[in-house]
């Protein structure tokens, strides 16, 4: 059987072993060339089921429906699934008799990527086309891609036919203007490259959108970009039942009921309006969105096996450093936290040492000065050596900011104050 889990429920285990039944897994990805449902038998069935249904139409001289498929059915699976078919199933697959050799290398060969390649199943419109085209042929470099190119000053160019003026005389009577016969400069921020450039590095300046104009090949954690919302914008409906008011001028004597009727005309014209721009608004969403869709579809038809390898053997790399920094760290804290303990243990038997020095110390001093010995002529005090000292002895750990396991000095004067 195929070797998936559901199919080795405990309920097909029990009537198997008590039908003393062996089951046998296929191999992984072997089913195509060792299953004999799919070589021998489904592929006979899907022969004999096309000839009855021909044949049942010739001779009844309509299609099968429900009631006729039963009959329809049943004449080729007989025909399909019979004691020599299955023997036949097991002879082909190599199962038995056995034969290893009916199974040839390029059964078993993996599935080359042939149709990898995606495109838009609708035609797009010739200004979408035309953008997207402009996309696939513009070769960008890093400092198009840039945020720093979208800049607010960048972001409204302003049109070509705004700036285009007339040339009238200075000192001559007033006339029609004629236009100049000299061409008109083009701005610098209306150029193709220019706003090729200013839409790549928008694109960049997003969240969703850097990726598609990055370099980086597209990977299966890539996410893809978000659909455009609309917003959702209130528009209220004009009075459509004014397109058959009466166009007689005999209809409108008083001058009253030809404002109320214009001021219906205006306000219902101005209704249509916001219809159309909302309309119009809407359009250039699904237009942006399908470039943004071409672009990433352009993206994924990038990708080769090599790039995907080469993309994934980077990251692999890249988590084995975070790991082994991250042992590293943690190596390095379970050094520092063993020095300190040390260090508190050694630091602890030196004052425990010192103590008991001083107390020697006192009592020597009162034997001393008991004697008739001068003050200035006592011994020294005993003294130890500080955490600082002791921590420079046994070694130091340095962490990310160079810092050292052990006390400061102040900790030092303050044990040797307390003992005194």
């Amino acid at each position: 059987m195929d070797g998936h889990s559901s199919h080795f429920t405990p309920e097909v285990i029990a009537f198997a072993m008590q039908l003393n039944i062996r089951i046998i897994g296929y191999p992984p990805h072997c089913t195509h060339a060792l299953q004999g449902l799919d070589v021998v038998c489904f592929a006979k069935f899907k022969t004999e089921l096309k000839r009855a249904a021909t044949q049942f139409e010739e001779t009844h001289r309509h299609s099968v429906d429900k009631a006729d498929f039963t009959g329809v059915f049943g004449r080729a699976f007989l025909l399909s699934f019979s004691d020599d078919s299955v023997q036949k199933a097991f002879e082909v697959t190599g199962i038995y008799p056995y034969n290893p050799n009916v199974v040839t290398p390029e059964q078993m060969k993996p599935a080359e990527p042939l149709s990898i390649k995606g495109s838009f199943a609708l035609t797009q419109t010739s200004p979408v086309k035309a953008i997207m085209r402009g996309f696939r042929t513009y070769c960008s470099t890093r400092l198009d891609a840039s945020p720093s190119n979208a800049s607010p000053s960048h972001r409204h160019v302003v049109a070509l036919s705004s700036r285009i003026t007339l040339n009238t005389p200075q000192h001559s009577t007033p006339c029609t203007p004629t236009p100049t016969h000299k061409r008109p400069r083009t701005p610098i921020d209306d150029t193709p490259s220019k706003r090729m450039r200013i839409t790549y590095a928008g694109l960049s300046s997003t969240s969703s959108g850097s990726f598609l104009t990055s370099r980086d090949p597209y990977t299966s954690s890539t996410p893809f970009p978000r659909m455009l919302k609309r917003a959702p914008v209130e528009i209220s409906e004009p009075d459509w039942s004014l397109l058959q008011s009466p166009v007689d001028p005999r209809e409108y004597v008083w001058k009253e009921a030809m404002g109320t009727k214009i001021s219906a005309l205006t306000t219902a014209l101005g209704q249509a309006r916001n219809q159309i721009l909302a309309l119009q608004m809407n359009q250039e969403i699904f237009s942006a969105q399908t470039v943004l869709q071409d672009m990433a579809l352009m993206k994924m038809n990038q990708v080769t096996t090599e790039a995907i390898a080469e993309t994934l053997k980077n990251q692999r790399e890249e988590e084995a450093r975070k790991q082994a920094k991250k042992k590293a760290g943690a190596k390095m804290r379970e050094q520092k936290k063993e020095l300190k303990v040390r260090i508190d243990d050694e630091w602890r038997s030196i004052m425990k040492k010192h103590r008991l020095d001083l107390k020697a110390y006192d009592v020597e001093c009162k034997r001393l000065l008991f004697e008739g010995t001068q003050k200035k002529d006592l011994p020294p005090r005993p003294k130890h050596i500080t955490k600082r000292e002791l921590t420079s002895q046994l070694g130091t750990v340095g962490g990310a900011d160079g810092e050292e396991v052990g006390g400061s000095e102040e900790e030092d004067s303050s044990d040797s104050d307390s003992t005194e």
